[in-house]
């Protein structure tokens, strides 16, 4: 799929603000002016991000006058930054002239422009899972069964963050997604008829002719919902084992649908709301993430250099130990000269094709630190990225008559296949850094090809290679050693020797312990209207070998549920068919291993069928 900066021209946004004569610039202080932030976007807005100095406010009457528009608070931000609103939508020059006007206010720190941002998308088609393949020598995957063999039985669970166009049902990725959050503040863009709320689900991001043509879109991309979100979570966490549909590359990880992105994209003041907040950071106006992700999935982007809207969020997250895997763009240019892929603290990925070569597409440069899959329809007999996704044109159509599978290309489908590699690291070594990690797959990665049109000059350190990578920070099984002496001694006066036996074992270091603790997925307890089949899943639990389920008709359900007699079970997913009809079911999970047994936290969940 293809990232593009959308060109967003509205005519009026009905809010009320204060017109003022633009020859007047009372509160302005040559001394204390602002700087518009270098490098930036000046396409097609109506909202500006102001950051002002230390003990100062905003005052938007002072911003109308200094730049003789109309303006109105839209939120704050975080910190002293808040997002204001233009009556109508500026770019070019006008725009460049209203932000240098606004940072000339007295106490204004900084002003950049609210960009929109949207998907890298581009054309579906249907294939195979070459990109989870080995890497080479004519196929550059990225191991990603050698990466499974190389982990250790019992890895932990890691969350990662979809900050994307939120999610659709899927019989894939059921069990996989967590409460996520919707941070669309516009609700036209948002296209659900509301604004920010706890719904993360995906109503799709279609263009009509008609609202590309006038109004609000005028100047968007006509197209289908792309269901963008739902195929990156796919790549990242598809279910294993289950007899459907694909692989993900960690299926053990739970996906954080953060949803940023509606028709024709979204704002930069959304988005970096919504990384900040699945890091666990505080939002304001947003409940507080219970699920906080270690790794952060964007792929999406616009034009321009790095913000520092976008700079001060990734190093906030950064320090708070969230790793930020970027798609690096679809314009076959330098990805300096677009956000956030050109931000210090990310992992910027470019795109390769099936033989390893730069995708045509894909953008290139120093600020890439590694490439990764993600098809070339005009190479490698136009081989593409297979996930999940919905078959509806505009609205969704429900699970499980609307699943489907397609293939995408884009530096969006290269971007997931990093995160998900970050996110096996994390589940054998959850102390990683987020610099740790990019030196680890820097060091690990499968050179480029010969003849690849890829290099580390201009498609950073190599492809990923989860194999690799996992195998580097798993090591060598940890050992104990015993020595074991034993001495005779004779008189010397018998002519007796004396003789020393020493004996070395070394073994393998086992844990000791009984499974750790661990909670219960889906379905959640309450849940109702069931078909007759159910997938049940729950989290991993640490030192777990296997799982054994227990699923009982009860009429009235007192949250007890003993006899664990269906299984074992080595996944953490399993699905019953041929449940009765009109009935309520209580279930409960078990972890076992050697040392002993442990019962999922809380009660017996409880659900009926229709």
């Amino acid at each position: 799929m293809q990232v593009w900066l959308r060109v967003l021209v509205v005519t009026a946004l009905g809010a009320a603000g204060l017109v003022v004569s633009a020859n007047t610039s009372a509160g302005s202080s040559s001394d204390d002016a602002g700087v518009v932030t270098p490098g930036v976007s000046f396409a097609s807005t109506d909202q500006l991000i102001v950051k002002m100095r230390p003990g100062r406010s905003v005052d938007v009457s002072e911003l109308a006058r200094a730049s003789g528009r109309a303006v109105t608070t839209a939120r704050p931000l975080t910190g002293r930054t808040v997002v204001v609103r233009l009556s109508s939508a500026q770019s070019g020059n006008a725009l460049r002239a209203t932000a240098t006007a606004m940072a000339r206010v007295g106490g204004v720190e900084w002003v950049e422009p609210d960009v929109r941002m949207s998907a890298w998308t581009n054309d579906p088609l249907y294939g195979q899972q070459w990109d989870l393949g080995p890497a080479g020598p004519t196929v550059y995957g990225i191991d990603v069964e050698g990466a499974w063999a190389a982990l250790p039985a019992n890895p932990a669970a890691v969350n990662v963050a979809v900050v994307d166009t939120g999610y659709v049902e899927h019989t894939d990725l059921a069990g996989v997604i967590l409460p996520g959050y919707d941070f669309v503040g516009d609700s036209r863009i948002a296209n659900d008829g509301d604004g920010r709320d706890a719904d993360a689900h995906d109503p799709g991001d279609w263009v009509t002719n008609r609202e590309s043509r006038r109004g609000f879109f005028r100047g968007c991309q006509v197209r289908n919902s792309s269901w963008h979100g739902t195929h990156v979570a796919g790549t990242v966490a598809a279910a294993t084992d289950n007899l459907q549909g694909i692989a993900g590359i960690n299926p053990d990880a739970a996906i954080l649908p953060v949803r940023v992105l509606g028709k024709c994209g979204g704002y930069t003041s959304d988005i970096t709301d919504g990384v900040r907040w699945a890091a666990g950071l505080p939002v304001a106006g947003a409940p507080g993430n219970p699920n906080v992700a270690k790794v952060v999935n964007l792929s999406l982007g616009g034009g321009g250099a790095c913000g520092s809207t976008w700079q001060s969020a990734i190093d906030d997250v950064t320090a708070a130990g969230t790793t930020v895997v970027v798609a690096a763009g679809n314009s076959n240019a330098n990805a300096a000269n677009y956000s956030p892929a050109s931000c210090n603290g990310v992992i910027t990925v470019a795109s390769t094709g099936k033989a390893g070569s730069r995708a045509y597409y894909s953008n290139f440069g120093s600020a890439v630190e590694i490439a990764a899959p993600g098809g070339d329809t005009n190479a490698d007999g136009g081989d593409t990225i297979l996930s999940t996704l919905n078959s509806g044109s505009t609205s969704p159509v429900t699970s499980p008559a609307g699943d489907i599978y397609e293939r995408y290309q884009g530096t969006s489908m290269a971007a997931p296949h990093v995160a998900a590699v970050v996110s096996l690291l994390l589940s054998v070594d959850p102390t990683l850094t987020p610099g740790a990690i990019d030196q680890l797959l820097a060091q690990t990665a499968t050179p480029f090809p010969s003849g690849s049109s890829c290099s580390t000059a201009n498609c950073g350190a190599g492809i990923v290679d989860a194999a690799a990578a996992v195998a580097e920070v798993t090591g060598p099984p940890a050992t104990t050693t015993t020595t074991t002496s034993s001495t005779t001694t004779s008189s010397t006066t018998t002519s007796s020797t004396t003789t020393t036996t020493t004996t070395t074992t070394t073994t393998t270091t086992m844990p000791g312990n009984a499974p750790g603790a661990f909670g219960k997925l889906s379905p959640a307890s309450g849940t109702s209207n069931v078909k007759k089949h159910v997938t049940l899943s729950w989290q991993a639990s640490d030192g777990a070998t296997e799982y054994w389920v227990c699923l009982e008709v009860d009429a009235t359900p007192d949250g007890s549920c003993s006899t664990f007699s269906a299984g074992p079970f080595t996944g953490t997913s399993v699905r019953f068919n041929g449940l009765a009809r009109g009935s309520t079911y209580e279930w409960q999970v078990r972890a076992d291993n050697v040392e002993g047994s442990t019962v999922a936290t809380g009660a017996a969940w409880s659900f009926s069928t229709r």
